[in-house]
């Protein structure tokens, strides 16, 4: 096992995780501060990212490649609470738009960047019910020793790598681009989860393989408030303007 401990000194981003009465009943456990917890994952992680998927860390918990084809693989640490989190991956679009509020923008740069269509390891699912390898899935910042949460980080990476390869092999043709967010439109989960990005990025998919009928029919499934007709006006208008990028 490597001595990360030889380059990468992480002591000044420990804490204790208890409190002062319990302290000396686990005085080697740890909790990594954010910071330290991101130097972590990227010592470890990110040479994996970049041998195995071509992605390069961009800071945040997020690993991408560059855009290719209007269109980016993205894997970030889907954040459970402050302390754990697992691998979440998918696609960032640079023809499809991000609503805040009345305000229409694009995700197109590095510091924008975003997940436009994601999945989950099936391991992970929604939580623990039916999931017994939820925990071999789930990344922390707590431990006792930096070498043994290193090595649980690459075994979590080597675990959930083949459903990483798997999807963006899947869906690199534009027709099962598609097919997948569509999926997971009817994925009860995915749905709560993501309803609108989804159901967005349906639409300028649909619209961006040619498609502008059915586009403009999801897209008008959204239900959108009255005083914000303006904005679903200008979304259609960027729909029919959007470019055929693929054919399928």
């Amino acid at each position: 096992m490597e001595d990360l401990n030889i380059t990468l000194n992480l002591d000044e981003y420990k804490s204790s995780c208890y409190m002062d009465e319990f302290r000396h009943l686990y005085p080697d456990k740890f909790n990594l501060t954010p910071t330290g917890w991101k130097k972590l994952m990227d010592h470890v992680l990110s040479p994996l990212f970049e041998k195995h998927l071509g992605l390069k860390y961009l800071g945040g918990y997020i690993w991408a490649s560059d855009f290719e084809n209007h269109r980016r693989k993205v894997v970030r640490i889907f954040l459970i609470n402050s302390s754990y989190g697992t691998l979440q991956w998918g696609w960032n679009f640079d023809f499809v738009p991000h609503l805040s509020g009345k305000k229409i923008t694009y995700h197109r740069t590095d510091k924008a960047v975003t997940l436009n269509m994601w999945e989950l390891s099936k391991d992970f699912g929604a939580g623990l019910k039916d999931k017994p390898n939820y925990h071999k899935t789930v990344l922390s910042d707590r431990g006792e020793d930096i070498n043994i949460m290193a090595e649980e980080y690459r075994n979590i990476f080597n675990r959930i790598l083949p459903e990483i390869e798997k999807y963006f092999t899947y869906t690199e043709p534009a027709q099962n681009l598609i097919t997948e967010i569509n999926s997971k439109l009817e994925n009860g989960y995915y749905r709560f989860m993501a309803r609108l990005p989804f159901t967005l990025s349906s639409a300028f998919l649909h619209s961006a393989t040619g498609d502008k009928k059915r586009a403009k029919e999801i897209l008008l499934s959204i239900e959108i408030k009255e005083d914000y007709k303006d904005v679903e006006e200008k979304l259609l208008k960027k729909l029919e303007q959007l470019p055929t990028y693929w054919t399928v």
